[in-house]
């Protein structure tokens, strides 16, 4: 995102934007939504274990 898309963002908005952490469930769901491989490589890290 460029500087100027970041300029025309609500203030507001903008500072929700940025409060929000891998673990929020809206942002969760975004990030990882039909990425298996990534979704897995989280699951290992939570749980521990190298085979899922």
């Amino acid at each position: 995102m460029s500087t100027n898309s970041i300029n025309t963002i609500d203030p507001k908005m903008l500072a929700r934007i940025q409060a929000l952490r891998l673990m929020d469930d809206d942002f969760m769901t975004v990030v990882f939504s039909g990425d298996n491989k990534a979704t897995e490589f989280l699951l290992k890290i939570l749980l521990d274990q190298n085979d899922l």
